[in-house]
């Protein structure tokens, strides 16, 4: 399998241009390949409407993002395009179930705080379990143009895990 990734943090990160609208500028939608753009948190509409354009994806790893301070002041506008993934995993816990679970809470939680700040109770939940949990599934074989990753069917390349649902913890 073949993809090309490019970590991208946005300002006021000092690491250059390096987002999806300069890829576009530099050709790069011309090679074929799935095209992953690693955190994102603080991108542009222009960098979102270039992943949408060229079909590419964005990469949300929460507790790295969380405990480096990238921010992700706007991913939550990318989820269309966006997957679920785990940082330097010996450093952080390599689970992505852990990593939906920060990430559903932390995109509540802004929302939440959007609409309280606001002087209103939240009323609806912004983001659902399912949500989260195809984030962390077939979201990720989508980033890479692999209808049979992230997914059960018949022909699909997938290691099935089980969670009981009804457990306490789930």
């Amino acid at each position: 399998m073949k993809a090309i990734t490019i970590h991208h943090l946005g300002q006021p990160w000092p690491v250059g241009d390096n987002g999806p609208s300069r890829a576009v500028k530099q050709g790069l939608q011309d090679t074929g390949l799935p095209v992953v753009f690693s955190h994102c948190g603080l991108s542009t509409q222009s960098d979102w409407a270039a992943v949408r354009e060229q079909d590419w994806n964005v990469s949300i790893t929460p507790e790295s993002e969380y405990h480096y301070g990238h921010g992700n002041q706007t991913t939550r506008f990318i989820l269309d395009h966006a997957s679920l993934g785990i940082d330097t995993n010996w450093t952080f816990s390599g689970d992505i179930l852990n990593q939906a679970r920060l990430w559903l809470q932390s995109t509540r939680n802004t929302s939440y705080n959007n609409t309280l700040n606001s002087g209103k109770i939240p009323r609806q939940t912004p983001m659902t379990v399912e949500d989260a949990f195809l984030l962390a599934t077939r979201q990720g074989g989508r980033a890479v143009r692999r209808d049979d990753l992230g997914v059960l069917k018949v022909g699909a390349q997938a290691d099935i895990i089980c969670w009981d649902g009804e457990s306490p913890n789930m």
